[in-house]
């Protein structure tokens, strides 16, 4: 998995087993100073996420940076294409 947003990049894996997925996420600056959605600055994460794939088109699943777990959450992804 790769992505990123306005100042930090993306990269990690995932796994399924069954309909269960795990997904591990390095989360880290390019911009210095750039504050990221979980209110860091200049900091590495490791985003953690666990969940269903519910069908071939939807998966849900929550977690959340390793480490803080006040900043949990939850997501619903649809495959548009």
């Amino acid at each position: 998995l790769m992505g990123g947003d306005g100042g930090y990049y993306y990269i990690g894996d995932y796994s399924v087993v069954g309909k269960g997925l795990h997904v591990t996420l390095k989360v880290s600056p390019f911009i210095n100073g750039y504050e990221s959605v979980f209110r860091t600055i200049n900091t590495d994460l490791l985003l953690i996420l666990d969940g269903t794939v519910v069908d071939e088109n939807h998966v849900v699943a929550q977690g959340g940076p390793q480490g803080m777990p006040a900043l949990k959450f939850g997501l619903k992804l649809t495959k548009r294409a």
